[in-house]
């Protein structure tokens, strides 16, 4: 199922002609941190003059590439309540400090503070941003996610996100939409063919269009600056 809406949000993106380079998180692409040096390069970033490493050559591949894009879609099933392991992979290598995020300094005040405002559902909210200095915050993210149980499942058990979802607003990215196909272990192939595909199909087609909207706007609005630019 993941990969058919993989495949539904790659054709409904270039119908709106938004460009798409997709990955796939296989056997060819191996993430998560495996040694000590590894785990340094994350946490030092590869932009620290300190740091004593460079993260592996995928790594920085992927890295460049999520910089260069303004939107960013994740497929993901549900294991365990949370991503698959090749997912959290991807989230400890290429997620890494100084190029995602640069945690703020620590202080015992504004720990106590955190404390506090985590009691407060709308501060809590506002201060998500704020945890650390996000550097993906030109970023939009849409999800889409499958899981056996209903829709419910993770909530009941106390998780309404995902690390992903976290990680990601952690960095400073805005989670735009997070859209749950559940209930699939109980259905037969007709109706996830015939009933289920098709509504989780239509709503990628409103995100896409979505998209193809604040991509035009933009460019409108790099052109314009591009153009104040030549005429100074």
């Amino acid at each position: 199922m993941c990969s058919s809406l993989a495949r539904a949000w790659e054709d409904a993106l270039k119908e709106v002609g938004v460009e798409v380079n997709r990955v796939d998180l296989d056997g060819e692409h191996q993430f998560g941190l495996k040694n000590s040096e590894e785990l340094r390069t994350a946490l030092t970033g590869r932009r620290d003059p300190t740091a004593t490493g460079e993260p592996p050559t995928q790594v920085a591949e992927l890295q460049a590439l999520v910089e260069a894009s303004q939107f960013l879609i994740f497929v993901h099933p549900i294991f365990w309540f949370e991503v698959p392991a090749q997912l959290k992979g991807f989230q400890e290598s290429v997620l890494s400090s100084g190029f995602a995020f640069r945690k703020l300094p620590s202080h015992w005040l504004l720990n106590r503070a955190a404390g506090v405002i985590e009691r407060v559902p709308i501060a809590r909210t506002y201060m998500r941003r704020y945890a650390a200095y996000g550097l993906l915050r030109d970023k939009s993210v849409y999800i889409t996610r499958t899981q056996g149980g209903p829709s419910a499942g993770m909530g009941i058990f106390g998780h309404q996100v995902t690390s992903l979802e976290s990680s990601l607003q952690f960095c400073g990215a805005h989670i735009s939409s997070v859209d749950v196909v559940a209930e699939l272990d109980g259905m037969s192939r007709t109706q996830l063919e015939e009933r289920v595909f098709p509504q989780a199909e239509a709503a990628i087609r409103m995100h896409c269009l979505a998209i193809a909207r604040k991509a035009k706007q933009g460019a409108h609005l790099q052109a314009l600056t591009d153009c104040e630019a030549c005429s100074k």
